[in-house]
């Protein structure tokens, strides 16, 4: 099980988990919610029920590296009663554009009180390496739970008046969570310490969480160069690797070109998906049946 508690050691403590303005909303009127991606959308509806109507910046399909807001969205986002995003660039930058004077909307970060991986990006050409954080907390079952307590907060600290139904709500979600980290956990463990393919690097939380790895294509949003995909090419060979899931945020003809080179079958997942839970158990489902799959010698076929 992953508790709701901040005094759970699966959940870091943190006390100041979002920056609250003051109150605002009523317990007659819904309050108003602006989410900066998918996965948040589904998280705040469950938790807030019909006392939130909560609209999303980075639409399905839309990559939130490149993303900008449209001016309706600023419009819309000036008269938000709070604000959540999960630690992404762009966020930072509509947050300043944002700040001023008045109390709306009231910012919650909700990726405070997670535990953050480093991904590491090596250029070949200038011999440069560097790191950054992964920003996709939301696929780590115990990151999960650190933002349901934020987006709780949150709401009670903008809306009092709802702070039974925000409980209610947010253990529910926490007991699906559970269910479906335990299915996962059936499903994944015999696979421990396999690996599996992707074209950009976002699945590391969920594959650290079941002890698997994640091969990544890409490396700092750039494709590999000869070198890289030789090793790619020969990886493949070695560990049986017949499957690369790519993100529909990217371009697809690339990633066919590379499956191709290093003989994988390409299939879809989506980091980004709104049902974030949902997502989590086809994630499961998918990655156990391409390793059950490539468990097997190359040329052996099912009966």
């Amino acid at each position: 099980m992953i508790p709701l508690s901040r005094s759970s050691p699966l959940v870091p403590l943190l006390f100041a988990s979002c920056f609250l303005g003051s109150v605002s909303g009523s317990a007659a009127a819904a309050l108003k919610c602006v989410v900066s991606i998918p996965p948040l959308a589904s998280i705040v509806e469950e938790i807030g029920g019909s006392r939130v109507i909560v609209s999303v910046l980075v639409k399905a399909g839309q990559d939130p590296h490149t993303f900008e807001p449209s001016p309706v969205q600023i419009s819309r986002l000036m008269n938000a009663d709070i604000l959540f995003t999960v630690g992404l660039p762009f966020e930072s930058i509509i947050v300043h554009r944002l700040q001023g004077p008045d109390d709306k909307p009231t910012f919650c970060d909700t990726s405070k009180g997670s535990t953050f991986r480093e991904v590491f990006h090596s250029h070949e050409k200038d011999k440069h390496h560097r790191t950054e954080l992964d920003r996709h907390i939301w696929l780590s079952p115990k990151n999960l739970a650190a933002m349901v307590i934020s987006i709780r907060e949150a709401l009670t600290a903008t809306d009092p008046a709802g702070a039974h139904s925000y409980e209610i709500g947010s253990t529910q979600f926490m007991e699906k969570l559970n269910s479906v980290h335990r299915r996962n956990l059936e499903l994944l463990s015999p696979h421990a310490g396999r690996a599996f393919t992707v074209f950009h690097p976002s699945f590391g939380y969920f594959a650290e969480a079941y002890r698997l790895e994640q091969h990544a294509v890409e490396s700092d949003g750039k494709p590999p160069t000869a070198r890289q995909l030789a090793r790619l090419i020969s990886r493949s060979k070695e560990k049986n690797l017949r499957v690369m899931f790519v993100q529909p945020q990217f371009d697809r003809k690339h990633a066919s070109t590379i499956a191709a080179a290093i003989g994988a079958e390409l299939r879809t997942l989506d980091p980004l998906a709104r049902n974030v839970l949902a997502n989590m158990e086809t994630m499961g489902t998918e990655i156990s049946l391409v390793l059950s799959d490539t468990s097997r010698p190359m040329g052996e076929h099912h009966e």
